[in-house]
């Protein structure tokens, strides 16, 4: 297993528990912000994982997106987030844009690719010795 592959690991581990300690690396950090949402996603839709992350933490995942280069993904998770909690929100107003991040989030694990260019373009951000 390369170091790419065990950082991943790392950060799949820190989403599952939750809260980010103190002097994780900014990488790690918004890694696990976004693992924590993205794998809610893939296991139970986006509606699941809206239901089960309080807002904050969609939040930080949609950050964690963009600072991962995935904008559009996290503009389309922004504006479904913002539909589910509209007056009157829900699935229905936001079922193409759903369709549509399912789709690219489909598309041979964008996140993880994004994580890969990113930790080796700065490898520092994900406490890599360069």
């Amino acid at each position: 297993m390369d170091r790419l592959s065990e950082l991943w690991n790392e950060a799949v581990d820190l989403a599952e528990e939750g809260d980010v300690p103190p002097g994780t690396p900014e990488g790690m950090a918004r890694l696990a912000d976004v693992l924590r949402v993205y794998n809610s996603i893939m296991g139970g839709g986006v509606g699941f994982a809206l239901e089960v992350n309080e807002p904050s933490r969609v939040g930080r995942a949609v950050d964690g997106l963009r600072y991962l280069g995935l904008s559009e993904v996290a503009g389309l998770l922004a504006d479904i987030a913002d539909g589910y909690r509209a007056p009157g929100g829900g699935a229905a107003g936001v079922a193409e844009q759903e369709k549509r991040l399912e789709e690219l989030l489909d598309l041979q694990d964008p996140v993880e690719d994004a994580f890969r260019l990113r930790a080796r373009a700065e490898p520092r951000e994900f406490g890599l010795e360069q």
